[in-house]
């Protein structure tokens, strides 16, 4: 867990654990989950113990990928030293993370990229991702920051016009998207009211409520975890 959550998203599901274990195991994952918070406590999963494990997940966080913080450097030589010794998911600033610990430039977009948005599927996204009903993947996003290049050996699994790099993978090893599939309506529309206002709050709640594969992707991400591919 790389971030605390809002009131309303605590009473609700819990810490950000909790919430992609709700949606993980929705997606059909038996397997045991174990949190920790590498944002506050610093804790984190001891390195002997991945290659028991199925995956480690990096959940997002409204702090920057990029930044010289230090728990955000720990984490960046953390993700680092675990890359092939297990699989690993990379959510938002997770996915941003992933793309710094493997050399690639991440940092400030020009604008926001919120609420539901389309991105094109590229003809290895098409493939492995089952579960998503079309070319045109939607997803709830709500971020500012972004992976500017393909990092080294990893495959393109979705673009938009926003952001080149939506998703990446390596077999095996990493898959990682900006946007967020553990979000719902609820959640997106409870966030932008703390942080927008004017015409961009209007624009967000006008499309909080289009179609979201996030439930369809989470189940390609528990085939992922579960060394389908």
């Amino acid at each position: 867990m790389a971030d605390t959550v809002i009131p309303a998203f605590m009473e609700k599901e819990g810490h950000y654990g909790t919430i992609f274990e709700n949606r993980m195991r929705a997606a059909g994952y038996r397997g045991e989950c174990k949190y920790y918070d590498v944002f506050e406590a610093q804790e984190y999963p001891p390195i002997e113990q991945l290659t028991s494990s199925d995956a480690v997940l990096i959940t997002g966080s409204k702090s920057d990928a990029w930044s010289d913080v230090p728990w955000v450097v720990k984490l960046t030589d953390y993700t680092k030293s675990i890359i092939g010794k297990c699989r690993v998911v990379g959510i938002c600033f997770g996915h941003q993370i992933v793309g710094r610990a493997l050399g690639a430039p991440v940092g400030r977009a020009a604008d926001w990229e919120v609420s539901v948005c389309p991105m094109d599927l590229t003809p290895a996204g098409r493939s492995l991702l089952k579960n998503v009903p079309s070319d045109k993947l939607q997803l709830i996003q709500l971020h500012k920051d972004q992976v500017f290049e393909l990092p080294q050996e990893t495959e393109l699994l979705a673009k938009n016009g926003v952001c080149p790099i939506q998703g990446f993978y390596r077999p095996n090893s990493l898959l990682c998207f900006q946007g967020h599939p553990e979000y719902t309506q609820y959640f997106i529309e409870s966030i932008s009211k703390t942080r927008f206002e004017g015409d961009r709050l209007e624009d967000v709640l006008a499309r909080s409520g289009n179609r979201n594969d996030g439930p369809a992707l989470n189940k390609d991400i528990v085939r992922f975890i579960n060394g389908e591919f």
